[in-house]
């Protein structure tokens, strides 16, 4: 087999790339040593792995970027409350794409999901906003609900899609596996 160098060169290097794989459990390429073909192979930690969703892995630079960009318009937020809606993100696009839904972004293609999948089966009933109105009648200042009841519609179809977006977030959760690897917070 001297004759093809290349072939070895191949086999190892393949080898090196199981073994990285096989870490990916905590970090993509770990400082990690393996053997292969006879040679030492040492690996560099480029990045931590902070979550997983099924075969996906959320890496600690991608979880801390949007850490930061989240603490910046929520401060107070938690990194826990962070790693979960990008965890829900990943979900919704997955979601979309296996069901032929695409935008221009991840942020288009979410907001077309939503809106053909759950909003689009919210229907409100007149009874609905004549309910909603008469239990808050005191905080409709004086208005008739003829000039409230786009208003109320408007919230009570928010209200419905949040409902429903939660439930179908719960079922792709229970039918997927999540595993955070997050340390404090």
């Amino acid at each position: 087999m001297e004759s093809f160098p290349m072939i070895k060169t191949i086999t190892a290097a393949f080898m090196v790339v199981i073994a990285a794989f096989a870490t990916l459990t905590v970090f993509i390429f770990a400082p990690y040593t393996v053997e292969a073909a006879g040679k030492e192979v040492n690996f560099v930690l480029l990045n931590r792995v902070t979550a997983f969703i099924d075969n996906v892995a959320i890496p600690l630079s991608e979880f801390e970027e949007s850490f930061d960009v989240a603490k910046k318009q929520t401060p107070g937020i938690t990194k826990q409350e962070v790693i979960e809606g990008m965890i829900n993100r990943k979900l919704l696009i997955r979601a979309a794409k296996e069901a032929h839904i695409t935008g221009v972004s991840d942020d288009d293609t979410i907001k077309e999901f939503i809106n053909l999948k759950i909003r689009s089966y919210v229907l409100i009933k007149n009874e609905d906003i004549e309910s909603y109105y008469n239990a808050n009648r005191a905080g409709f200042e004086g208005r008739q609900i003829m000039d409230v009841k786009d208003e109320i519609e408007k919230y009570l179809t928010e209200e419905q899609v949040n409902k429903n977006l939660k439930a179908l977030l719960k079922e792709l959760h229970e039918n997927s596996y999540i595993k955070i690897q997050l340390t404090g917070e």
